[in-house]
């Protein structure tokens, strides 16, 4: 009878530990110190006015862990994904004639946070972020508002300022 209760105690802590392998896989692995505040949220975005302000938004986050994007102009972006099961394609955009955004060159895939430099122009972004989760897949443009100065919004992403 103790062999029984002692093995089901050992097959149910093997089974804790692989799925806290498991779960732990999908977590991003920056400790960032803010809450997502819906499950379609897929990423965390805020506007910074230089590099350094992206650890405001880290636990411990040493200032060189961030890579910065760049795609020609002055904006700085701090992009965070949800989770390491979120990729996202970084384009350079490019402005057709019927007005319309296209995808350009391919600057960066990852899944991790990242800054992205851009927008040369306060009227035409100049960066599309394909952002794809397993069910989920949305084309982005980091910019700020003419109305209020804010980062524009989208249901799938969380405006962190």
């Amino acid at each position: 009878m103790r062999k029984k209760i002692s093995l089901t105690i050992i097959i149910l802590l093997i089974i804790g530990i692989i799925l806290a392998i498991i779960f732990n896989q999908n977590k991003n692995k920056f400790n960032y110190n803010f809450t997502f505040t819906n499950d379609e949220e897929l990423i965390g975005i805020a506007y910074l006015n230089n590099e350094k302000e992206a650890s405001q938004y880290f636990d411990n986050l040493p200032d060189d862990q961030i890579t910065t994007y760049t795609t020609n102009g002055e904006e700085l972006y701090l992009i965070i994904p949800r989770s390491n099961d979120i990729s996202i394609t970084i384009y350079e955009a490019n402005l057709e004639e019927n007005g319309n955004l296209a995808k350009g060159e391919i600057i960066a895939k990852t899944n991790e946070p990242f800054i992205i430099k851009c927008n040369q122009s306060d009227i035409v972004p100049n960066t599309i972020l394909n952002i794809v989760s397993n069910d989920i897949t949305i084309e982005y443009s980091p910019s700020l508002s003419l109305k209020d100065g804010s980062v524009t919004s989208h249901q799938n992403i969380l405006t962190l300022n």
